[in-house]
């Protein structure tokens, strides 16, 4: 056989060691995936959030305009253990009815209103005991509304959504 051949069965050779090795981690790394997390941090969970919200506006010339108000919303999840991590993905839905007022000089008012928010995030944790500590990314949304009232009584309004990054770190515990 001629050269071309030597270099088939070599590469085919090195093709074979490569996916030997990727198919055999080190027994460290085996072990970490192999270990199973706590079972309570592995499937699906959801929930239901009820509460209030508050806020307090520091503005300059318009006064202290502040917000608190009855809050509800749901969230669901799924996570997936793997030994000593656990990742998942979020989401979760919040509606509000939260309303500053203020006043914007010669008579004038305006409103800000925001009515809900939610939020879409992967999960990565590393239980501990029976807690799991976690940090969160992903991306949130929120809608607003804002009226303006002239001292004439003329009203306009306008309606955006707002959404951009969102992350945290967190705790939970059973």
């Amino acid at each position: 056989m001629g050269p071309h051949s030597r270099r088939t069965r070599r590469a085919g050779s090195l093709v074979a060691a490569s996916l030997l090795l990727l198919g055999a981690p080190s027994a460290k790394a085996q072990d970490f995936f192999n270990t199973p997390a706590a079972p309570i941090w592995t499937g699906v969970y959801g929930g239901v959030t009820i509460g209030a919200d508050w806020a307090e506006a520091d503005t300059a010339g318009l006064g202290d305009p502040n917000s608190t108000d009855f809050v509800w919303g749901v969230h669901a999840g799924y996570n997936f253990g793997m030994g000593g991590l656990v990742v998942g993905v979020e989401g979760d839905a919040n509606f509000t009815d939260a309303d500053f007022g203020f006043a914007t000089g010669g008579g004038a008012t305006a409103s800000l209103e925001t009515d809900w928010g939610g939020s879409i995030r992967a999960r990565v944790g590393m239980p501990v005991g029976p807690a799991l500590i976690y940090g969160t990314l992903g991306y949130a949304w929120t809608s607003t509304n804002l009226t303006e009232i002239a001292a004439n009584g003329d009203r306009s309004s306008s309606d955006h959504t707002f959404g951009g990054l969102v992350n945290g770190i967190g705790a939970e515990a059973f």
